[in-house]
This record gives C-alpha cells, structure tokens and sequence, in this order.
C-alpha cells in the first residue's frame, strides 16, 4: 500500500508526537506532586473564599443576592440552558401507528 506524500508526513508527525510524548511522561509523573499541591492550594483558596462570602450574609435579601450569583455561576458554567420549551416543541399526543417497511 502506497501512502505518497500525505501518507508520509503524517507518520512523520506521529512518530514525533510519539517521542514527545514519551519524552515528557518522566516528566510530569516526577511532577505530579507539585501539580497535585498547586491544585490543592487553589481549591483551598476557593473554599476560604466561598466560607467569606457566607460569612457576610445576615439578612434574607443578602441570601436571596447569594442565592442568584451561584445560580447564575452554575448556569455559567453549564453552558447555559437550551433556548427552547419542551412543552412548546411536543408533539399533540395522539398515537400514530409505527411505520413499518417491508
């Protein structure tokens, strides 16, 4: 089988990608302490500042002001939600026979 010049290039690139790869694992497994501490400390610091924020909530309308910014954090962070209603999109219910092909 005769791969030509594409064919060449790409096998090229993969063995490269290859011997990166294999050339970084030594690497990142000698540095998956720091990484794993680096993360830690990160979410150390989210935790302290999410326990300060409730912290500084004494009143309902605080709480309902919290209530909608993580609301709005999740929806953020999900991607939002669909822009349309299932029920607007839903079919009439009536039963239609399943098609059958012979």
């Amino acid at each position: 089988m005769r791969l030509g010049v594409h064919g060449n290039w790409i096998r090229t690139v993969g063995k490269l990608l290859l011997i990166w790869a294999l050339g970084l694992a030594p690497l990142l497994a000698a540095d998956e302490d720091s990484l794993l501490r680096w993360m830690d400390g990160i979410a150390q610091q989210q935790l302290a500042d999410r326990e300060a924020a409730l912290a500084k909530i004494h009143t309902r309308l605080e709480a309902e002001t919290r209530q909608t910014q993580v609301h709005a954090k999740i929806l953020e962070l999900l991607g939002g939600l669909p822009n349309y209603r299932a029920a607007e999109c839903a079919r009439d219910g009536e039963d239609r026979p399943f098609p059958l092909h012979h």
